[in-house]
């Protein structure tokens, strides 16, 4: 998908405001070739995809406008034009747009026409791969009773990505979802529940959560997840850390785009077995 983007002329929107100085926002340039990799090619890189600090965004995007990008967005993904609907993303359509007439969003168009690519990229831009149309069926029904299996079966991996993730780092295997089994149950090594007091206070702080909190703690599980894999990864191949040159950090490096309280929390989690 990366790839088709950068091959058709993606650039000209991750790098939109550097190409006219005078609406340079964040004061960066593009580094040269002669650049050391950390600071300059890495900040850079951030800000270019992870930021989108230079793609162009409608200053006073209302509801009309986004509405409309939305629908065009929602015509688009039948076909197989992706710096189209890339720059619909960026300038501010909704990947999850519901569309009244339709009764259906952009990812059902894309996933029933078999178009793997404009699915990859709305996911990316946070379409819901469980979203369900005015029949009841997720775009990997549609995908499925299209004919594209691939790509149905994709769907079915985006939309558990999370916890097959974390269901892989506990258990060592994943659900098998062409059976409908879409979530496994860690087996402790005793065979049995931890039915200590402090156990039993932490079920409870866990079940109290806000739907909001819960998710962010179960993202910030994911990363420590993500985190112990490319450490082990990067182990095993005898290579060193990432962050840092050789000196490998052995928790979650701080975010600035998260509280000091959240960034605490997810360093915490270095601190706990598997």
């Amino acid at each position: 998908m990366v790839h088709a983007l950068v091959s058709n002329g993606a650039n000209s929107i991750w790098e939109h405001s550097l190409l006219d100085p005078s609406q340079v926002r964040s004061g960066k340039k593009k580094p040269n070739q002669k650049d050391s990799v950390h600071p300059f090619k890495s900040d850079f890189i951030r800000a270019k995809y992870q930021r989108l600090d230079f793609v162009h965004r409608l200053k006073d995007g209302d509801e009309a406008t986004v509405k409309d990008l939305s629908r065009q967005l929602h015509s688009s993904v039948r076909t197989g034009n992706l710096e189209t609907c890339l720059r619909l993303l960026s300038l501010g359509g909704l990947a999850n747009f519901y569309h009244a007439e339709r009764c259906n969003t952009p990812l059902h168009v894309a996933a029933k026409e078999g178009q793997m690519l404009q699915c990859e990229l709305l996911i990316v831009y946070g379409a819901d791969p469980g979203a369900l149309d005015s029949d009841g069926q997720t775009p990997a029904d549609l995908a499925k009773d299209e004919g594209h299996l691939e790509l149905a079966e994709r769907l079915v991996q985006c939309q558990y990505e999370l916890t097959d993730r974390l269901t892989f780092f506990v258990c060592g295997k994943r659900p098998d979802h062409s059976s409908s089994t879409h979530f496994l149950i860690p087996e402790l090594a005793d065979g049995s529940l931890d039915r200590s007091d402090a156990a039993d206070q932490a079920r409870k702080k866990l079940q109290s959560l806000s739907n909001h909190l819960f998710e962010e703690l179960a993202m910030d599980v994911y990363d420590e997840v993500d985190r112990r894999e490319l450490d082990s990864l990067w182990v095993s191949l005898n290579k060193p850390s990432l962050v840092g040159g050789d000196r490998s950090v052995p928790f979650l490096p701080l975010n600035p785009e998260l509280s000091a309280t959240r960034n605490q929390g997810r360093q915490k989690l270095a601190r706990f077995s598997v």
